[in-house]
This record gives structure tokens, C-alpha cells and sequence, in this order.
């Protein structure tokens, strides 16, 4: 019997799960894929994680459509959100 929490979790699809894209980003190659948010992130959801050699970027709030995003358009989102966490 369900008791109804369980149903208000977020749904994560997991065929979004399975993409995984390749970006080229100041001279580095980026991985960027969709993971489930951590469990102590109360809002749920997924991230979009930008993966290098030496950093990961976490985006909690990115476009729908960033599977057909151009490559470059992709790397300035992980951009944007580097700056704004700088300011």
C-alpha cells in the first residue's frame, strides 16, 4: 500500500539518464550528462553535469532541450553558471 509520499517523489526518465554528450570547452573535453539529483537535495529532480579532466560543474536548473543544444551553446550554459556562482 502506498502512502502517497512516494508518489509525490519526481519522476527521472531514465532514457535522459543514458545521454551522454562530448563538448570542447577552453581547450578541455567536457562530459555532460543528466544524473538524479543527490538525496539531500530536497527539491529532487536532475542535474546536468559538466565533467573534465579537473572539474565538475553542477547546473540545478538547465534547459529541457540541452540533448539538442549546439555543443557550443551547451559549454556557455556551464559558463553562465560558473560566473553567476562567482558574483
Amino acid at each position: 500500500m502506498s502512502t502517497g509520499s512516494e508518489d509525490a517523489e519526481p519522476r527521472v526518465d531514465a532514457e535522459r539518464l543514458a545521454i551522454v554528450r562530448e563538448v570542447e570547452g577552453d581547450g578541455e573535453i567536457w562530459i555532460v550528462r543528466e544524473v538524479p539529483a543527490p538525496q539531500f537535495d530536497r527539491r529532487g529532480g536532475t542535474h546536468l553535469v559538466f565533467e573534465s579532466a579537473f572539474v565538475m560543474r553542477r547546473l540545478r536548473t538547465f534547459p529541457k532541450d540541452w540533448i539538442s543544444m549546439s555543443a557550443a551553446s551547451l559549454y556557455q550554459l556551464s559558463l553562465d553558471m560558473r560566473d553567476a556562482s562567482e558574483g
